[in-house]
């Protein structure tokens, strides 16, 4: 393995289950060992992402992440907007990343992460409190970005898993659990 980053939630799912691993494991020579893959998949994740939100937007590296269709979902325009159902995802990803680097002396990267984190979080807080629901994405390039969906909350349950989902903005917290009847409501109308 080369550590080449992959796409953004790739990333953020190699980082939040080499958290949960070494967190039940303890095993911290496999997490020195991979520590410069986990933080270059975060950097990578940095480099692509919004620079007013943190988040994955148009269209960069998430193609590969969910397939080659065209609507919100895949969000895979040039002109496609912030997917706001993966930040969650992402911002998880960055809080794994902070903890493990705080395993491993000496290394410094773990405010960069929750400086990222608290982007994001800002940043779905903002758009929730404007639209009062977050929706799938920011963008007009697909007709249905404006539409609910569920967010991504693996990405919360393994930081809860390993302790840190108190780090989380609890504002977006309740944001997210006061949406997500209807959010259910909705994608259940929608497959029937």
């Amino acid at each position: 393995n080369n550590g080449v980053p992959m796409p953004t939630e790739e990333n953020d799912d190699v980082t939040l289950l080499t958290a949960y691993y070494v967190f039940v494991t303890g095993d911290i020579s496999f997490l020195q060992q991979h520590i410069m893959q986990i933080d270059a998949t975060m950097l990578h994740n940095i480099h692509i992402a919004d620079p007013t939100t943190g988040i994955a937007y148009k269209g960069q590296d998430t193609v590969t992440t969910y397939d080659a269709a065209s609507d919100c979902l895949h969000n895979n325009a040039s002109t496609s907007g912030n997917m706001y159902y993966q930040g969650l995802k992402e911002a998880t990803g960055y809080r794994a990343a902070a903890y493990l680097d705080s395993l491993v002396p000496g290394n410094t990267n773990g405010t960069t992460w929750l400086s990222a984190a608290t982007q994001i979080e800002q940043a779905m807080v903002q758009e929730y409190n404007r639209k009062g629901y977050l929706p799938i994405a920011d963008s007009d390039a697909f007709t249905n970005c404006d539409a609910r969906t569920i967010t991504l909350g693996e990405g919360l349950f393994y930081l809860h898993l390993i302790g840190q989902d108190a780090t989380m903005n609890q504002t977006l917290l309740q944001d997210l659990a006061t949406q997500y009847p209807t959010d259910l409501s909705e994608s259940i109308q929608t497959l029937t």
